[in-house]
């Protein structure tokens, strides 16, 4: 699988440390991307833009396996909202696991609001 491949060649950060939360490090590159890093190796990463149409910044996070359920999603987005100064919305359509997350993050009324304000 490509994805895990591209996990697997990168070893070390390659941005601008950003802050360490427990036994994991957050680092930033080219304003666009935060890695979380643990025992130097990628546990996962939120690339983030604005939306075309809403102009509201979304995320696409990736964790690995085996850091999934540490609260890397959360902490990946808590850091990229402290950077870019705003609050991200969800980018929907997006996985079940996804929707739990936002349904979670954001509230279940919230995500149903913004949900039918996009469709």
């Amino acid at each position: 699988m490509l994805l895990l491949e591209l996990f697997e060649d990168i070893d070390e950060p390659e941005g601008t440390y950003i802050e360490s939360i427990g036994a994991y490090d957050y680092y930033i590159e080219d304003n666009d991307t935060i890695q979380v890093f643990h025992n130097g190796a990628l546990a996962g990463t939120l690339y983030f833009d604005r939306h075309p149409d809403t102009n509201k910044y979304v995320g696409s996070v990736e964790v690995e396996i085996e850091h999934q359920r540490k609260g890397l999603a959360k902490n990946l987005y808590d850091i990229a909202e402290k950077v870019v100064g705003e609050r991200f919305v969800p980018d929907i359509p997006h996985t079940k696991d996804g929707e739990a997350f936002w349904r979670n993050r954001i509230g279940d009324i919230n995500y149903d609001t913004y949900k039918q304000s996009i469709s």
